[in-house]
C-alpha cells in the first residue's frame, strides 16, 4: 500500500479528475484535485505532495505555463505529463525540464498507475532519477 504518498491532479476537466483520483485512491495514494491556474501553485506551496499528475490541453497553453512554474518553484518534485498531442514539438523541451515522464493519451489506466508505483517505489529507495518508459 502507497497510502504515505500524495498526489496532486491537475486537469480542467472534472469528471476527469474524479476518474483519476479514484484510480489512484484505489492504488493506495491520497489525492488532492485542481484546474490548472495559479491556484494550483498555492496548494502545492500549502501541501507536501509526492508527485503532480499535469495535464497539457492541447488547445491551452495553461498546462504549459503551470509546468515551468512548477518546476521554477519545486525543482525536485516529479511531475507526469499527459498529453494528447502526440506530434508536439515541445515534448523534448519537457524532457529536458526534467518531467519525469510524458504519456501520451490515450493511455490504459493501468499504465498510468504502473508508472506512478515505479516513481513512488523510486522516491521511497530514495534513487529518485527521472524514468524513460516506453508506451
Amino acid at each position: 500500500m502507497n497510502n504515505n504518498f500524495s498526489i496532486l491532479i491537475i486537469e480542467d476537466h472534472v469528471p476527469l479528475q474524479q476518474t483519476f483520483a479514484q484510480i489512484f485512491r484505489r492504488g493506495g495514494y491520497k489525492t488532492v484535485s485542481c484546474i490548472p491556474d495559479l491556484n494550483a501553485l498555492t496548494t502545492l506551496g500549502q501541501n507536501p505532495f509526492d508527485l503532480v499528475v499535469l495535464d497539457l490541453h492541447q488547445y491551452s497553453d495553461h498546462g504549459l505555463s503551470l509546468f515551468f512554474k512548477i518546476k521554477k518553484s519545486f525543482p525536485l518534485l516529479p511531475i507526469i505529463l499527459l498529453s494528447a498531442n502526440s506530434e508536439s514539438d515541445i515534448i523534448p523541451d519537457f524532457e529536458d525540464e526534467k518531467a519525469w515522464m510524458i504519456i501520451q493519451k490515450p493511455f490504459e489506466p493501468g499504465f498510468l498507475l504502473k508508472s506512478i508505483h515505479a516513481i513512488t517505489s523510486a522516491i521511497s529507495k530514495r534513487e529518485a532519477q527521472p524514468l524513460i518508459v516506453a508506451c
